[in-house]
């Protein structure tokens, strides 16, 4: 099967081949528990 390079970079990308991460980044979300009054 042959491939484009952008299908090429998304395979390498999905399946963690030939790259490393650099950085990452926290998504945070709201904790509504914390906010019930009894």
């Amino acid at each position: 099967m042959l491939v484009d390079g952008k299908q090429l970079t998304e395979l390498m990308l999905t399946h963690n081949v030939g790259v490393s991460t650099k950085q990452a980044f926290e998504v945070k979300a709201l904790d509504s528990d914390y906010f019930i009054e009894d």
